[in-house]
């Protein structure tokens, strides 16, 4: 539903513009300007420059809300029911729709079968917790359990993750992985991929901002190669486009 993989028309003339012209001088074509960088230009430097021009925005600014949807979602880790424990936001909204659909408990993660779902915060022993409770009973049979922050634990103790269906999202903004790609197989052969994250309206659809880790593969007239680019500091961290999101309340506070 919100899981975008796109052969779009676009990136082929995005391919098309920059590769084409890739010639045995190491000719290039500026996606700027549109003009050809002289046979002894660094072609190499324009290509990575082109590369990030496509990773999306370097900055995104907050976006204040009550909770917000988690589309395309694969389950419900940490970074999932942490926010609604700690009472960060009112709620988080979740679509799920994987090619087994059941109802899934995994140490440290849980899912319900394929739907639309709501998430919110109740008191322990609430029976909306069900899929929560069998999580953290497998979380408290593990060794790490008693060396866990106790403040965290505590919270854990009084608080749980309620889990239910519901017919109609009402979160305005969501976070979706998407995966767009465009290539090209003529005279020339080359292939543009982009995976990453982005925040969207939910109303339409449309992206509101975006962050891709692009891998670019061009082979021309002798010259050929792969580069990859990414917003990442490293290949550990996340995109991880959830920490735009920030609670309502605190907006107030930022204006002070």
């Amino acid at each position: 539903m919100f899981f975008r993989r796109v052969f779009s028309p676009v990136f082929v003339c995005i391919i098309v513009s920059f590769f084409s012209i890739v010639s045995a001088q190491a000719q290039i074509v500026r996606m700027a300007t549109g003009k050809s960088v002289p046979p002894d230009a660094d072609w190499r430097t324009e290509a990575m420059s082109f590369c990030k021009s496509l990773m999306g925005d370097t900055e995104i600014e907050p976006i204040y809300v009550e909770g917000y949807l988690l589309a395309n979602t694969a389950r419900c880790g940490s970074g999932c029911f942490e926010p609604i424990l700690k009472g960060e936001f009112e709620y988080l909204e979740m679509i799920i729709d994987k090619p087994a659909d059941r109802t899934t408990v995994q140490f440290g993660s849980f899912w319900p079968k394929n739907g639309m779902y709501i998430l919110t915060r109740q008191l322990a022993g609430h029976k909306s917790c069900t899929l929560f409770d069998e999580m953290m009973a497998l979380m408290r049979q593990s060794k790490g359990w008693k060396d866990l922050d106790r403040e965290y634990v505590s919270l854990l103790e009084k608080h749980c993750v309620g889990v239910n269906a519901v017919d109609k999202l009402k979160s305005d903004y969501g976070v979706r992985q998407a995966i767009l790609f465009g290539n090209k197989d003529l005279d020339e052969q080359a292939s543009v991929d982009m995976r990453g994250e982005e925040i969207f309206i939910v109303e339409t659809g449309e992206t509101h901002a975006a962050k891709y880790n692009v891998k670019i593969e061009f082979s021309s007239d002798g010259v050929f190669g792969d580069m990859n680019c990414s917003p990442r500091k490293n290949h550990r961290n996340s995109l991880n486009l959830q920490n735009a999101f920030k609670p309502l309340e605190s907006k107030s506070e930022v204006r002070q």
